[in-house]
């Protein structure tokens, strides 16, 4: 009798008991709606040195936002999947700027390839504040994994060398918003469960140990303070990018004397935040709109 009891109390469970949420894959984020920008503009000579602009309809001399795309910077993955929430900003009245670059894989991709082409696609603002009417002052920069690094990079450009990649005269923005990004490369290259593989290697032309000037150069938290707003947003249930990095960051910068406001969202995973028609995916739209004011 006691087992025929335990039988009924699970079949119970099993239908009162909320199924867990299914987890965004590569696949449905690919899957996305892509809406063709207003125009496509080469900011460099290589042919991946082009971005993609959104056009706010509702503004005069209206804020900008910079997305840089992710995809553990790996040639495969490029700037169309962020289509979808470029539009969705851009109806809120924000142009964005979707930026390509040159990602592991291309030719002259790496240190410092990459991180040229990011620093002069941010740069390259200034003239498209001219065409476009757009307000510089107003300007976030935001980033999604892989992005999400460089996003945070450009935050620390103010406080490289003289002679590092991407040190000259950088374009300040208002705000960052990296959203599961990745803050210190040397760390998570040489972590048991390394994101995205060897990627990181591939990126900076070898190990930390092999290459350490380069990866101090190209980790954002060994800059900090950048005295620049900040916004580092994960989803709770990210398997990708775990949501402890950002929290860490947040932790550190914060203690550095960094305004930054940590943001994680319940059941949102790696790829929910990009997409806007999800919960994290419209959450993130409302907070670029609210940094640009």
């Amino acid at each position: 009798m006691k087992s025929i009891h335990l039988a009924l109390a699970l079949l119970l469970t099993a239908f009162v008991t909320p199924l867990a949420a299914q987890q965004m894959s590569t696949k449905d984020l690919l899957a996305l709606p892509q809406p063709a920008p207003d125009t496509v503009i080469k900011y460099g000579a290589d042919s991946l040195q082009f971005g993609e602009l959104f056009l706010a309809r509702n503004a005069k001399r209206g804020p900008v936002m910079v997305f840089i795309h992710g995809g553990c910077w790996l040639s495969a993955f490029d700037r169309k999947h962020a289509r979808s929430l470029a539009a969705a900003i851009a109806a809120r009245g924000v142009t964005v700027w979707n930026l390509e670059y040159r990602r592991v894989g291309n030719p002259g991709a790496g240190w410092p390839g990459t991180f040229d082409d990011i620093a002069a696609g941010v740069d390259f603002v200034r003239q498209l504040a001219r065409s476009f009417s757009l307000d510089t002052m107003r300007m976030v920069v935001a980033g999604h994994s892989a992005g999400g690094h460089f996003a945070l990079w450009v935050a620390s450009r103010g406080k490289l060398p003289a002679g590092a990649p991407g040190a000259h005269t950088p374009l300040r923005p208002k705000a960052i918003l990296a959203l599961a990004g990745v803050p210190d490369l040397a760390a998570i290259a040489s972590a048991k469960e390394p994101v995205c593989g060897d990627a990181i290697a591939r990126l900076m032309g070898g190990s930390s140990a092999e290459r350490p000037e380069p990866y101090r150069l190209a980790s954002p938290v060994n800059w900090l303070p950048f005295g620049i707003n900040q916004v580092v947003l994960s989803g709770a249930e990210d398997k990708i990018v775990p949501p402890d990095l950002s929290r860490a960051f947040a932790a550190r910068a914060t203690k550095a004397g960094d305004k930054v406001r940590l943001v994680v969202v319940p059941g949102a995973g790696h790829f929910e935040v990009v997409s806007p028609n999800t919960p994290a995916g419209r959450q993130v739209v409302d907070l670029v709109v609210s940094l640009t004011r």
